[in-house]
């Protein structure tokens, strides 16, 4: 919401023809959205952040700036109201390692993981999207493609395969670099998670002499891009409700046989396991980025995070397809999704991203993203 609502402020000072500074009334848009979403961070990190964009301007020229931008932040704010982000979902899965074959389940205690009592974010699959529209008509624009290989298939059978030799905790398989790969890309706690790597990223790519007003342009849409992607990938993962490797392969099943010690790499999500939505994610920021500068062909050098007190040296890539090709393998690597996941999660998030890039700004000004925004009354029309 946050990198919305600053480009609605900054269309808005843009229509008004003010004079005052633009990076304020950005700034102030913001500042608002994020106080009220994180109030215990305020003081500390979000009036320091503001207070450096605004220390120039005197008491009339913060009131002018927070006239055009508060309104925008909190338009934007009204309309998310019921956008089923807190839905409250009873979700029930099978018994762990006694479900049916291919059958979501409470994963086991790996790593540290703990064993599972809840799935993560059900009410994800019913969020309220910008551009798209509802997750499940956007799944059946979908088609069958994308659907996890069933478990006795050929197909099936070689995913198991793949992720129980190259996604175990010890797989000699696995170069010293593609063993690095998942805690690379995995983003844990208190980090700017994985979402938030994408923006470092264009940041870093955007020109010096990028205007504001561009900048804004592509960070909402790269937001938008992330939001609406993953509301597809948490649809599909509720509706195909599809097990995690490390249930396939310690329970087997028909075709293959059961190994109860098998560990995965790092700690398995808390969540149904098709499509990767790592890859998701990293599918529509890719291509949003890629749309923006208009080529795939961008030299990339990235270093995540320190998680855990482990630092990881950058890595460079040689275009986008690399980098965003590698988060989605390194969730293979991690042994916590199958190798199809990958792929599937990546051309679902480009193809969002496509229409996200083309129709932002229509659905935004229209109030027709979906948001409630047009039913409210809260769209400000010209």
């Amino acid at each position: 919401m946050t990198h919305v609502a600053a480009y609605q402020a900054l269309k808005q000072h843009r229509a008004s023809g003010t004079s005052v500074d633009g990076s304020a009334v950005h700034a102030y848009a913001a500042h608002f959205v994020l106080a009220s979403s994180f109030p215990n961070l305020q003081s500390a990190n979000f009036d320091a952040a503001l207070n450096a964009t605004t220390f120039h301007l005197n008491a009339s020229q913060r009131a002018e700036a927070k006239a055009i931008a508060y309104p925008a932040a909190i338009r934007l704010i009204q309309s998310r109201v019921n956008d089923s982000s807190a839905d409250h979902v009873l979700f029930t899965p099978p018994p762990q390692l006694k479900g049916p074959v291919g059958a979501y389940q409470y994963t086991p205690a790996t790593l540290n993981a703990k064993t599972q009592t809840f799935a993560l974010y059900p009410q994800f699959a019913n969020l309220t999207t910008f551009v798209i529209g509802p997750a499940a008509a956007y799944r059946a624009k979908l088609g069958d493609r994308f659907r996890p290989a069933a478990p006795a298939s050929a197909n099936g059978l070689s995913n198991v395969g793949a992720v129980f030799q190259y996604g175990n905790r010890t797989a000699p398989e696995r170069s010293a670099y593609d063993s690095a790969t998942p805690g690379f890309w995995e983003a844990g706690p208190k980090t700017s998670n994985f979402s938030g790597y994408f923006f470092a990223i264009l940041a870093g790519l955007l020109p010096s002499n990028t205007t504001l007003f561009d900048a804004s342009r592509v960070f909402a849409q790269l937001a938008v891009a992330q939001l609406d992607s993953n509301v597809v990938g948490w649809y599909l993962k509720y509706d195909t409700l599809f097990w995690r490797p490390v249930t396939a392969i310690r329970q087997g099943y028909p075709g293959r046989d059961a190994d109860p010690s098998w560990t995965p790499a790092i700690a398995t999500p808390a969540h149904p396991e098709y499509p990767s939505t790592h890859s998701v994610n990293a599918g529509a920021s890719a291509q949003i980025i890629r749309r923006y500068f208009g080529t795939d062909n961008i030299t990339v050098t990235f270093a995540p995070d320190a998680v855990n007190n482990v630092t990881y040296a950058p890595r460079t890539y040689a275009n986008l397809t690399a980098l965003e090709d590698e988060t989605a393998i390194s969730r293979f690597y991690g042994g916590v999704h199958f190798q199809q996941s990958g792929p599937d999660g990546l051309a679902i998030g480009r193809r969002v991203a496509d229409e996200v890039f083309d129709s932002l700004d229509a659905k935004l000004d229209s109030g027709a993203d979906g948001s409630k925004a047009a039913s409210l009354g809260l769209v400000q029309r010209r």
